[in-house]
């Protein structure tokens, strides 16, 4: 499905290892730095962090609301 790292704080879940849980059970991959097989980054907080940029510049897709992106 894919390889997804999450950045920054999140507004959809309490903590990331809920969110990676959600993410595994659904048969995604998470990472916890941007890498050349990540495919998707969670920022949810509107931050343009370094991993942002990283995960930007490279292609990767950006998610802003991780419970719309997986169906929640």
């Amino acid at each position: 499905k894919g390889v997804i790292c999450i950045s920054g704080k999140l507004t959809s879940f309490k903590t990331k290892a809920e969110a990676e849980k959600a993410l595994t059970s659904r048969g995604y991959l998470t990472k916890s730095s941007v890498t050349k097989e990540v495919t998707h980054l969670v920022n949810e907080s509107g931050l343009e962090s370094s991993k942002t940029k990283k995960a930007r510049d490279s292609g990767v897709s950006i998610i802003t609301n991780l419970n719309q992106f997986i169906g929640n």
